[in-house]
C-alpha cells in the first residue's frame, strides 16, 4: 500500500473511530467517570497475520504501551491475529481522546493492521 492509500485509509478509520469514541466517552460519563479520574485505555487491533501482529506489538511496546498480547481472532480460520494492550493511566477528556485515537489508527495502518477501538473501566 502506498502512502496515499495509507493516508486515505487512515482518514476513513479516524472518522469512524472518533465517532465511536464520542459514544464511549458519553457512556463512561453516565457510568460515573469524572474529570479527575485517571484511567487506562484498553485497546485492540486486528492484524492479517502473525508477522504483522508481532511488528505492531514491537512498535507499540517501543512507544510505551503496556500489557501487550497477541492472540488468534476467535472463530476465524484465516490466521488473523488480535493485538491488545493498555495505555498508561491518564485523565480522560475529549481532547486527549481526539489526539490519541488518530495516533492509534495511524500506527495500525502503518503496520498493515486495523485499530478496532478502545474501552476503559470507571474507577470505583
Amino acid at each position: 500500500m502506498n502512502l496515499q492509500e495509507q493516508d486515505r485509509l487512515a482518514r476513513q478509520q479516524i472518522q469512524v473511530r472518533l465517532q465511536e469514541s464520542q459514544a464511549i466517552l458519553a457512556e463512561l460519563g453516565r457510568g460515573g467517570l469524572r474529570p479527575d479520574h485517571a484511567v487506562s485505555l484498553d485497546f485492540r487491533f486486528v492484524a492479517p497475520d502473525e508477522a504483522k501482529a508481532r511488528a505492531l506489538r514491537a512498535h507499540l511496546e517501543a512507544n510505551h504501551c503496556r500489557d501487550l498480547a497477541i492472540a488468534p481472532v476467535v472463530g476465524e480460520p484465516t490466521g488473523r491475529q488480535r493485538v491488545s494492550g493498555r495505555s498508561h493511566p491518564t485523565k480522560l477528556t475529549a481532547a486527549i481522546v481526539g489526539q490519541w485515537v488518530p495516533w492509534m489508527v495511524v500506527q495500525g495502518v502503518k503496520n498493515g493492521c486495523e485499530f478496532e477501538g478502545w474501552s476503559a473501566q470507571v474507577p470505583n
